[in-house]
């Protein structure tokens, strides 16, 4: 289960949204005003160019003028500005972020309104949604690839639990992933609007956003327990994170349908079998257990937090970093018998033994399965 949320200091409340405000040349706006590149916002941020829209909110590129740094500004679609529990999902959002500073979050910058319509600044991230990325590679990626992306998703989740919250819609959208001079894929996770603050966080607004029974986010991500309405912790993220690793393997979820369809698959379907959708994967068994414990129903047979989550996704890792070694031990020209377990064993550790810490035992164990059904081949 997450761990409780911390007591005691907590971030500086977000200010209530006023009832108006001042325009770029200081009188009063209107919110039926179309915010449109150039417009001034606050005195500070000029408005460049749409780089993202959804069914409720536009981002546009801007620049903090005064110091000439990009940023990325978040409305509510115009012709939704008057709904008030999407100024309560802005107001939420804001104070997720304004918790959270891990470098796999997007950061907070600001927070305001503006012709009546609320935004939030956050850093500018120039980047690829996962979703993009995955389209661009073919619809799947290496298991290098997808575990490293998966172990940055479960950071970012692990600090955010911690404090209190969960963020109830995963979905390949709300991941991007930019290029950094030391990581070629940094992934970052993005939109806490529906993030759910746990009993005794110092951020909890006193209301839901959402009345018990209701369900909102993305269908296909959905914790089973999310999909019923029910009471969700950390451990329905943590389902989310399934589905995207599934997808990342694959290309394609786990789960497909109507919206219906789909809501009974999370509820009754087995978790499918990887080599059924990339016989490739065949070799991996450890990849299928991880996502078979990941997407369990019961989420008490889930991994506890994501920080076992992180450890068991390392493990898979490290014994996969070893086959070369293993390869080296057991190619020999002069020998056509297999090597054995003695001498594979000393590889491991001596490769193993300094670098995984508590992991090496759950790495070992992956390494003896690959070498057993070698020998068995």
């Amino acid at each position: 289960m997450s761990s409780a949320p911390p007591k005691g200091k907590g971030p500086p409340r977000v200010p209530s949204l006023p009832s108006g405000e001042t325009g770029a040349a200081g009188t009063a706006t209107s919110g039926t005003d179309a915010l449109k590149p150039g417009d001034l916002l606050d005195g500070r941020y000029v408005l460049q160019t749409p780089i993202g829209e959804g069914g409720v909110g536009l981002i546009f590129r801007a620049i903090q003028f005064k110091v000439q740094r990009p940023v990325a500004v978040k409305f509510i679609q115009r012709e939704m500005v008057g709904e008030h529990s999407l100024k309560s999902r802005f107001e939420r959002e804001a104070l997720a972020l304004a918790a959270l500073a891990h470098p796999n979050i997007v950061r907070l910058q600001d927070y305001g309104i503006t012709r009546g319509n609320p935004f939030l600044v956050m850093e500018y991230i120039e980047g690829r949604t996962l979703r993009q990325l995955l389209t661009d590679e073919g619809g799947f990626l290496t298991q290098r690839r997808a575990l490293a992306l998966t172990r940055q998703m479960l950071y970012a989740l692990a600090y955010a639990h911690e404090r209190g919250i969960v963020h109830r819609d995963l979905k390949p959208a709300n991941l991007i992933v930019q290029e950094l001079p030391q990581q070629p894929e940094h992934l970052k996770v993005l939109d806490f609007g529906f993030a759910k603050f746990l009993p005794g966080s110092d951020l909890d607004l006193g209301g839901q956003l959402t009345r018990a029974g209701h369900t909102f986010g993305s269908p296909p991500y959905m914790s089973p327990e999310h999909a019923t309405g029910s009471a969700v912790d950390g451990r329905s993220d943590l389902y989310s994170v399934g589905i995207l690793l599934f997808e990342m393997l694959t290309g394609t979820r786990p789960f497909e349908g109507e919206i219906q369809e789909l809501l009974r698959h999370h509820l009754l379907s087995p978790v499918p079998r990887l080599v059924e959708r990339r016989p490739e994967l065949a070799a991996q068994p450890e990849l299928q257990e991880l996502l078979d414990r990941a997407l369990a129903k019961p989420r008490d047979q889930r991994f506890a937090d994501a920080g076992e989550f992180v450890r068991a996704v390392a493990a898979i890792e490290a014994a996969s970093d070893q086959d070369s070694a293993l390869a080296t031990v057991s190619y020999n020209p002069r020998r056509s018998h297999a090597p054995s377990l003695s001498e594979v064993s000393r590889v491991c550790l001596a490769f193993a033994g300094g670098l995984f810490g508590r992991a090496l035992p759950r790495v070992l164990t992956v390494m003896v399965r690959r070498l057993l059904g070698r020998k068995a081949a």
